[in-house]
């Protein structure tokens, strides 16, 4: 996992990370609101990072859908990437289930995966940033904790199951996840996001 700390990535992600997902949620934004596409976005965006370090060769993206946890892979890595604002530390889902009947199935043989590649966007403030926590770290706190002290589950919609809000923060500030500093200052973009269809309209 030593490729996080690669100073060629770590400097595209400082440097340009901010911009892209500010035109990320000006793509999504209807009716003043940011729409729930911008999470694919983000992580096309993060994918694109990687690949623009270390090459198309070593980043892979075409999992099946039906493997909803797998998002990319850098090397031997593979990584499920997650975003989350500010402090809503509380809404990172870690797996989709197709409806509520097959979620208890699913939280029953519920064990983590891959490794997390987790975004945390804090506008306005140096907080947050971009975050790789190992499986070895994750499964360790799942098991101590147990499945229900672990994963978030309601009484209603449960088709997308959320990582509990205490548990995040543990895994990260732990002592084993890599960070990289991200200046949150929000660009304040003039973004017609239209234009680049316009250009390819023959």
């Amino acid at each position: 996992m030593d490729w996080f700390n690669n100073r060629t990535f770590t400097l595209l992600v400082q440097n340009n990370l901010p911009t892209l997902f500010k035109k990320a949620e000006i793509e999504s934004m209807k009716g003043g609101k940011i729409g729930m596409e911008v999470g694919i976005l983000r992580e096309r965006i993060l994918i694109s990072l990687l690949i623009k370090s270390f090459g198309v060769e070593n980043v892979k993206f075409d999992f099946s859908s039906n493997d909803n946890s797998k998002d990319t892979q850098v090397f031997d890595d593979v990584l499920s990437i997650k975003t989350f604002m500010n402090n809503g530390y509380g809404g990172v889902k870690v797996f989709w289930a197709s409806d509520n009947d097959s979620v208890k199935n699913v939280v029953e043989q519920y064990l983590p995966q891959n490794h997390f590649l987790i975004s945390n966007i804090r506008w306005g403030s140096n907080r947050g940033g971009l975050y790789l926590i190992n499986l070895e770290t994750q499964i360790k706190l799942f098991k101590s904790l147990g499945v229900k002290n672990y994963l978030k589950i309601n009484n209603g919609n449960n088709r997308g199951i959320s990582i509990q809000t205490n548990v995040l923060k543990t895994l990260l500030s732990h002592e084993d996840t890599k960070k990289i500093i991200i200046d949150w200052e929000d660009p304040k973009l003039e973004y017609n996001v239209f234009e680049r269809w316009i250009k390819e309209i023959k």
